[in-house]
C-alpha cells in the first residue's frame, strides 16, 4: 500500500485542487460495498466526517437539534469537554445511551419534529466506558424510530468500516443508516474519511451546502484507500481476523473458566480493539 502511494507521489504528484478520478473510483468502491452508499464526499478526519454530515442532515431536513449517541470527534457540537465553547453551540445536541431505545424514544417524543438527525456508533463504544454490541432490536428500534419523525440516520463507522465486515457494522447487523461516516481503517491510517450515503439526502450538501478543505482532494489517502480494500478483499483478510480471533477467545475463556480473575470476552468487542 505505502509502494502505491509512493509512486503516486514521485510519479503524478498528490497535491491538487480538483476531482481527480481515484475519488470517483473509490466512490464507487464503496457504493459496492457499504449499504447505505450512494453518493460519497471525502475528507480527512472523522471529526471532519461527523460534523459534515450533521451539517448535510440540517441542511436536508430544515431542522436544528441532534440526537447522539457516542464518540463523534473534537468539533465545538460534540466534544466531551466544553471549555472554551459557548453553550449556544452545542444547546441543540441531546445525548443518549446506547442500547437505551427507551431514553431516544423520550426525547424524540419532546423534539422530534425540530430534530435534523440521530447520530451514533451501531457498535458501542464509548470513551473510557464497556463496550457494548446491540441488544435484539435496538438498531432496528433507532431505524424505526428516525424514519417515524423524519429524521437522518447515521451511523459513525469510524472505527467499524472495514473491521467488522467489508460492509461495517451496518452490513453485519442488517441495519441501513441514511448515512453513514468512515474512516481509520478504509486507508490503514492515511488521512481520509467520507461521508457516504443516499441520494436524496447526499444532495444537499450540492445544493446548499459548501463542505471544502485545502487538503481534501489530495490523492494519497484515495490512492492509500483503494490499495487498502484490494487487499482486503484479494487476501479475506477480515475473515481471517474473525477466525483467528474465534481461536484467541477459545484460549482465553479456558483460562479464565479455570481461574476466578474477574474477566470477561466478547466476540466482537475484540475484533474492534485488535484492529485498531
Amino acid at each position: 500500500m505505502d509502494e502505491a502511494v509512493i509512486r503516486q507521489i514521485r510519479d503524478k504528484g498528490f497535491c491538487f485542487t480538483l476531482t481527480q478520478r481515484y475519488q470517483n473510483q473509490l466512490a464507487k468502491k464503496l457504493n459496492e460495498l457499504v449499504p447505505c452508499s450512494e453518493m460519497s464526499i471525502f475528507l480527512k478526519t472523522g471529526s471532519d466526517a461527523t460534523t459534515a454530515s450533521v451539517r448535510i442532515a440540517r441542511a436536508y431536513t430544515n431542522r436544528i437539534k441532534v440526537m447522539r449517541c457516542g464518540y463523534h470527534g473534537w468539533h465545538d457540537w460534540c466534544v466531551e469537554m466544553k471549555g472554551g465553547i459557548p453553550e449556544k453551540f452545542y444547546e441543540d445536541v441531546y445525548e443518549f445511551r446506547y442500547n437505551n431505545l427507551q431514553q431516544l424514544e423520550e426525547l424524540m417524543v419532546k423534539y422530534g419534529d425540530q430534530t435534523a438527525a440521530i447520530i451514533m456508533t451501531p457498535f458501542g463504544h464509548p470513551n473510557h466506558q464497556k463496550m457494548e454490541e446491540p441488544q435484539p432490536g435496538f438498531l432496528e428500534g433507532v431505524r424505526k424510530i428516525a424514519t417515524r419523525f423524519g429524521a437522518v440516520l447515521i451511523f459513525d463507522e469510524v472505527r467499524t468500516n472495514f473491521r467488522l465486515s467489508m460492509g461495517g457494522a451496518q452490513k453485519l447487523y442488517g441495519v441501513t443508516p441514511d448515512l453513514s461516516v468512515l474512516g481509520k481503517s478504509m486507508a490503514n491510517g492515511y488521512a481520509i474519511s467520507a461521508v457516504s450515503g443516499k441520494t436524496e439526502v447526499m444532495m444537499a450538501a450540492s445544493q446548499k451546502l459548501f463542505i471544502s478543505s485545502t487538503f481534501f482532494p489530495n490523492s494519497d489517502g484515495f490512492v492509500a484507500a483503494l490499495k487498502t480494500i484490494e487487499i482486503l478483499e484479494r487476501e479475506h483478510v477480515i475473515d481471517n481476523i474473525w477466525e483467528k480471533g474465534d481461536r484467541f477467545l477459545k484460549k482465553v475463556r479456558n483460562i479464565i473458566g479455570k481461574y476466578n480473575v474477574g474477566a470477561g470476552t466478547d466476540r466482537c468487542c475484540t475484533h474492534v480493539l485488535h484492529n485498531l
